[in-house]
């Protein structure tokens, strides 16, 4: 979420809520983070979210520390949703990911790494990448079919693969990507 990023929190995605007319987030902060620090994270999250969603919509923001098994278990639940959400073809594969790639990320942060599932929630490190599928010459083919059908370019693979899903791509090399990733129509 964007607004998570832009004031440097972690999203509990595991814990929060919505409906049409409210919203449960958990934010999570650094457990050294003082009392006032954390009033004005609760307070600008607040804020940004009302921006966004408008006044019709009764938000909570709830901060608690972040920690490992908070992290673990968010990070978790995203990529697990991903999976179940869409027709993947490798799905148990994919679970079999989840894991290892959230304790990568995981020490991403512990070494003040910047981790592109955590900073931008980026799920492609469970997703088969165009090198596997695809050679140079297709993958840029593909690339301007994208563009074309969306006018932009994909921020990712993810991207990409759910826009094929809700966009008709005509050419072969798009079919060949889309058989290879997601199971038949």
């Amino acid at each position: 979420m964007t607004i998570a990023n832009d004031l440097c929190v972690n999203l509990d995605v595991s814990r929060t809520t919505m409906t049409e007319t409210s919203v449960c987030v958990y934010i999570a902060v650094d457990h050294t983070t003082d009392k006032q620090e954390r009033a004005w994270t609760s307070s600008a999250f607040h804020a940004s979210l009302l921006d966004v969603l408008g006044t019709h919509v009764a938000i909570q923001v709830h901060v608690c520390d972040e920690s490992p098994y908070l992290l673990f278990d968010s990070l978790s639940a995203l990529y697990r949703h991903v999976i179940a959400l869409y027709p993947w073809r490798f799905k148990a594969i994919m679970e079999s990911l989840v894991e290892t790639r959230v304790l990568q990320s995981i020490q991403n942060v512990q070494r003040g790494t910047n981790d592109m599932l955590i900073r931008y929630g980026n799920v492609d490190a469970i997703l088969p990448p165009l090198s596997c599928i695809l050679n140079n010459q297709e993958q840029r083919e593909l690339l301007v079919e994208f563009f074309h059908r969306t006018n932009t370019l994909p921020f990712s693979r993810f991207d990409l693969f759910r826009t094929m899903l809700d966009v008709p791509f005509t050419s072969e090399v798009a079919d060949k990507v889309y058989k290879y990733v997601f199971l038949p129509r």
